[in-house]
């Protein structure tokens, strides 16, 4: 792969093809570089900026992550991975209302993406808004009811629904 770079470095398809077999072997900075080489000789691939959006936010370069995830989104708005990935890096910087905004666009987009019905009930958790959360973590069970931190998020968040009821019953 390396001599297809060699030989072709106006090829962006090479430096991206090479920064995902890198990613295969787990080998980040190198992955890193490869895509931002991809970007220099085409700064208009969605795919590549999503792709060193996730590297950088795998070593923890969130804010960097977030610029180009938002770049993705510039380029292609109906990206829904990319709207669901920027979503949970908001929600790892405690962003949750900004990250509820790329959550819902991401299931209006894709509405079978299980990680962002989840992510998005996570978010309106965090956010007290305990209906919606329920609400989403609902969705998320439906299409995926094997997964058992989705039904463990959902069954916590009924539990708080049913105390909170029950306290305001009882005042």
């Amino acid at each position: 792969m390396t001599t297809a770079v060699n030989v072709t470095k106006k090829n962006y398809i090479a430096y991206a093809d090479l920064g995902f077999a890198l990613s295969l072997q787990g080998r980040t900075e190198e992955e890193i570089h490869c895509y931002r080489k991809a970007l220099q000789i085409n700064p208009d691939d969605q795919k590549l900026h999503f792709n060193l959006a996730l590297s950088l936010s795998s070593i923890g370069l969130k804010n960097e992550a977030i610029e180009h995830f938002k770049e993705a989104l510039r380029l292609d708005p109906t990206f829904a991975k990319a709207n669901g990935a920027l979503g949970l890096v908001l929600m790892e910087q405690g962003k949750n209302e900004e990250a509820i905004g790329y959550l819902a666009r991401a299931v209006r987009i894709y509405p079978a993406f299980v990680e962002a019905w989840y992510n998005f009930g996570l978010a309106e958790m965090r956010l007290g808004r305990l209906i919606e959360a329920r609400s989403r973590l609902k969705e998320a069970y439906r299409l995926s009811p094997q997964n058992q931190s989705i039904r463990q998020s959902l069954e916590y968040v009924q539990k708080v629904i049913d105390f909170k009821n029950k306290d305001t019953i009882t005042k």
